[in-house]
């Protein structure tokens, strides 16, 4: 720590100084006879600073050299242990990316290694990188629950040192749910439909061709019916987990 003094140790306040570090500026000294430099834009290095005070009526010139180290910053990373439900809504796991500050890291790429490959994601406007849960599984529904270990990784740049997160994403395995007239569940209904189709169901009726709409309408239950039986099933019209495996959509 340096600081401007007359002959007797007393500090000089109120002064300019000269300082060259990156770029001469001009600084004033406190009451303590020192002065603040702002070093934020400055890339983590080690810099050689010249300091001047100019001679005036009072004293001489008087200089120094000072040894300025900028060290780079550690981010703070979010990223905890995680257990989904195979049919979660939002199926996405996320990691909050702050700066030393506690400032959001926006735009800025994180990694996750999970399942024996590396998927990359950008952070939003809230610092928050988003990875899909299919991502995860690699798209597979899962018979059993299995746990993956996960690395999260912020390689770092210029300004901030690598951040990494060792963790835990379990998946429950996917479990089918009955589907029946009236269900709102547009894409499997469109599954069902064009399963039964393959299958030689679901074909005409009264000389209509019955459309693949995802509504699960009379018709739908009556080809439903028609398989079941055809399958030996117990025929209800609706889609248990039985007859979604003869069907071969679970």
């Amino acid at each position: 720590m340096y600081k401007l003094v007359d002959e007797f140790g007393n500090a000089l306040s109120g002064v300019k100084v000269s300082v060259d570090l990156g770029g001469a500026k001009t600084y004033t000294t406190d009451a303590n006879g020192q002065i603040k430099i702002a070093i934020g834009n400055l890339v983590p290095n080690t810099y050689s600073a010249k300091i001047i005070f100019e001679e005036n009526e009072h004293y001489l010139r008087a200089g120094a050299t000072a040894k300025v180290v900028v060290n780079k910053a550690t981010p703070t990373m979010t990223a905890s242990s995680k257990t989904f439900t195979f049919e979660d809504k939002t199926k996405a796991y996320t990691v909050t990316l702050k700066d030393n500050k506690g400032n959001l890291m926006k735009n800025t790429k994180v990694t996750l290694k999970v399942n024996g490959k590396t998927y990359t994601a950008t952070t939003n406007s809230k610092g928050v990188a988003n990875f899909k849960l299919a991502t995860i599984t690699n798209g597979k529904k899962l018979t059993t629950k299995t746990t993956y270990s996960a690395v999260i990784t912020y390689a770092g740049d210029k300004y901030y040192n690598k951040v990494t997160k060792n963790v835990k994403l379990a998946v429950n395995a996917y479990v089918w749910k009955t589907v029946a007239k009236g269900s709102k569940d547009k894409a499997t209904v469109k599954k069902i439909q064009q399963a039964l189709k393959k299958n030689g169901f679901y074909i005409r009726y009264n000389g209509h061709k019955l459309l693949v709409d995802g509504i699960y309408q009379k018709y739908t239950v009556m080809a439903v019916k028609e398989f079941q039986k055809a399958k030996k099933l117990k025929v209800t019209g609706k889609v248990d987990e039985a007859t979604a495996k003869k069907l071969k959509i679970y």
